[in-house]
């Protein structure tokens, strides 16, 4: 006999992943093994690059290209999930599953060519419920020219749903959404105080930005 509560449950994911797609900056292009890339299957997998040097934290907020663009890029960045939210219309692409969402997106970017991005207490508020994340993912990171590409290497990520008065794990289909979603294959810009990433139509259009962590 099916069981009307795992039905539920997978029901009602389904808005979550929509917006967890977004908020992770639409990334998820097909599932990815450790160290492989988390782009569509058939992308070149390529040595890592030679690591570069982290420079001090630059005051200007003019866009930088070329060969300093992986020198701003590294350190630490976070972006308030309820600003990007609104930016992306997250509401209207769930199409008003998902009210509002709360919480912080993390990233890191080190000179060994390495990331780590980090769901800090993110919140989303569904027609039918929320949804709770927390956790963190790694992996290492590319560029050619001002297109990123990031590969997926181990995660600790944790999903909660809160629907109609149950609290349930998450099923493993959500949590592997969330662990492939680091931004990979945009554009990025960046300067001294903030990070843009322009998503491909492909993944939704839009820009996502980051500010530089005090």
């Amino acid at each position: 006999m099916p069981d009307p509560m795992r039905a539920r449950t997978s029901r009602s994911t389904a808005p979550v992943g929509v917006a967890v797609l977004a908020l992770g900056l639409a990334a998820c292009s097909g599932a990815s093994g450790p160290g492989s890339p988390s782009g569509p299957a058939g992308t070149p997998t390529t040595s890592a690059p030679p690591a570069v040097s982290s420079p001090a934290a630059s005051s200007s907020s003019a866009p930088v290209a070329g060969q300093d663009l992986p020198q701003c890029l590294l350190g630490d960045w976070t972006a308030p999930v309820s600003r990007e939210f609104a930016n992306l219309g997250l509401e209207q692409r769930s199409n008003h599953a998902v009210r509002s969402a709360t919480g912080v997106l993390a990233l890191h970017f080190a000179g060994d060519r390495t990331w780590r991005f980090t769901y800090r207490q993110v919140k989303l508020q569904l027609s039918a419920g929320s949804a709770d994340v927390d956790g963190t993912v790694d992996g290492g990171w590319s560029l050619a020219g001002n297109a990123l590409t990031t590969t997926t290497g181990t995660s600790a990520i944790t999903a909660q749903l809160a629907l109609g008065g149950l609290r349930v794990t998450a099923p493993s289909s959500l949590t592997d959404v969330l662990k492939n979603l680091p931004p990979n294959q945009v554009t990025v810009e960046c300067s001294g105080s903030g990070l843009r990433f322009q998503l491909p139509a492909a993944q939704g259009g839009g820009t996502a930005t980051f500010d530089r962590a005090a």
